[in-house]
């Protein structure tokens, strides 16, 4: 027995009517994935500065380069000389990574910590 008209109709209404219960009942599913940095937020630090430090000892390779003039090979030196001396005792005892001398690490220090 074929399909009358308005019978496909309502089935083609009702599939849509599930589909879209379906996109609605989960839709925080949907949503791009946010990512977390590593970071310690300071208490009424200045925007410019950029409101947040960045947690030398937890953090990865993809949040130091987010820092001035540390790019992929300066953050994986960072990563590297932590994995071999353990955490940094203070944001100073930074400059001991190849690459990161005086003036980067006056240029990064707003926005870093070592806790």
């Amino acid at each position: 027995m074929p399909m009358r008209r308005a019978d496909r109709w309502v089935l083609i209404a009702a599939t849509a009517a599930f589909a879209l219960l379906c996109v609605w009942t989960h839709r925080g599913q949907f949503r791009a994935a946010e990512r977390v940095l590593p970071i310690a937020t300071v208490e009424n630090a200045p925007i410019e500065r950029g409101g947040y430090l960045i947690n030398i000892n937890v953090a990865d390779a993809e949040a130091f380069e987010t820092l001035p003039g540390i790019g992929e090979v300066l953050a994986e030196r960072i990563l590297d000389y932590r994995a071999e001396n353990g955490p940094f005792p203070s944001v100073e005892a930074l400059d001991a990574v190849e690459g990161i001398g005086e003036g980067k690490l006056e240029d990064i220090r707003p926005f870093i910590t070592a806790e």
